[in-house]
């Protein structure tokens, strides 16, 4: 007797098949859109006058007219000796005036916690720059008051809320420090360009800044971790002319109000996941 078997076939789930390349097509979209600062970033492009925002790989506002090239964020954008701004980079009508009596000083960047702000008193006489120093000022930028010596031609400046630390960049040896609020030397690392501008984003804890001297280009932000390690840069081709960025920076809080792309990322992670395993789990029942 011959014995006839019937092998079983397993269906190929089409829709299944296509969620699933559907979902990864969506990821990778959100990656590339989300290249690029996680918060939005505030910088001032002082040759053209204008205050800027950018999130990811885009433009998110621009506000001509804006004088200076400091500023300090947290729940407004206030320039030093300038005005003050909402998030989305509308004038609230307070303004602020320079309260340091010192015309040898150019305030080129500033950084906020949430209480004080702080800047860089950059002391442009010829040979000046080894007086460059850290100040603290109050939010609306009165009281000013010095908390040590900055490295040497230092123009960058951010807070890191997560450790209560400041971090400078300076051109005198492409040098990003990090310090105490008393200038106490933490750690610090090289760059290969004269650095400018410097963010710290408190969306993933990375230090963003640009490269000084760069005239007319598309400017770029280059990102780094804490131990100095390059992780990615982001150039915004909208922006091209632009001059010099002296002054950049990240609100102190992050954007609370704005999902943060990670987020929608490990959200669409899990969800392929959960979806491979029911489609596993489908098979093999069949």
């Amino acid at each position: 007797m011959r014995i006839m078997t019937q092998q079983r076939r397993t269906p190929h789930n089409h829709a299944a098949s296509s969620w699933v390349t559907g979902l990864v097509a969506m990821l990778a979209a959100s990656a590339a859109v989300f290249a690029g600062p996680i918060d939005t970033l505030y910088f001032i492009d002082p040759g053209s006058g204008r205050l800027v925002g950018v999130q990811g790989s885009a433009v998110v506002f621009t506000t001509a007219g804006v004088a200076g090239s400091m500023l300090a964020v947290d729940s407004t954008v206030r320039t030093y000796a300038g005005a003050e701004y909402t998030l989305a980079g509308n004038a609230t009508g307070n303004t602020y005036t320079d309260h340091v009596a010192d015309n040898n000083l150019q305030w080129l960047d500033g950084t906020s916690d949430g209480t004080h702000n702080y800047a860089i008193g950059w002391d442009q006489r010829p040979g000046g720059t080894s007086n460059d120093r850290v100040y603290r000022f109050n939010s609306d930028w009165t009281a000013p008051t010095i908390l040590f010596t900055a490295p040497v031609d230092t123009w960058g400046i951010s807070y890191d809320p997560g450790t209560g630390h400041l971090w400078t960049s300076s051109r005198g040896g492409n040098l990003v420090s990090e310090f105490l609020l008393n200038g106490t030397l933490v750690s610090s690392f090289t760059v290969p360009f004269a650095p400018s501008a410097l963010a710290l984003d408190p969306g993933d804890g990375t230090l963003w800044m640009n490269e000084v001297e760069v005239h007319g280009a598309a400017p770029t932000f280059y990102q780094y971790s804490k131990s100095g390690t390059l992780l990615s840069s982001q150039t915004y081709a909208a922006l091209a002319g632009t001059g010099n960025i002296f002054g950049a920076e990240f609100s102190v809080s992050g954007q609370a109000a704005t999902p943060e792309p990670s987020g929608f990322l490990l959200l669409g992670s899990g969800l392929a996941v959960a979806g491979l395993w029911q489609i596993r789990r489908r098979t093999a029942a069949l």
